[in-house]
């Protein structure tokens, strides 16, 4: 058996050869197209926790303005307070440090 570089069959395996090198070349580039991009979603949790810190944000912001009218009443001599509504907070607040 006679082997020379004529052969039909050493050409289409080249030609494959050749045509799989090409393709395997192509292939990261499309993997780079295609890449997926980073997302940020927040759990449930999370978003809760962003609405509380808000909330507690503005509630402190309302409370140090009525700390400011409360003092500007006493500085006055005109803040009055109603007896029943200390002792109502004086046990309702005994009640829930009790419960916890």
């Amino acid at each position: 058996m006679k082997i020379d570089g004529n052969s039909p069959y050493i050409d289409r395996d080249l030609q494959i050869h050749q045509r799989d090198v090409a393709s395997q070349a192509e292939k990261p580039k499309a993997r780079e197209q295609e890449a997926p991009r980073d997302r940020l979603e927040f759990s449930v949790s999370g978003r809760e926790l962003q609405h509380l810190t808000r909330a507690a944000a503005e509630d402190a912001v309302a409370r140090a303005q009525r700390v400011a009218e409360i003092e500007a009443q006493v500085k006055a001599g005109t803040y009055n307070i109603r007896a029943e509504e200390v002792a109502e907070a004086i046990i309702t607040g005994s009640l829930i440090d009790r419960s916890v």
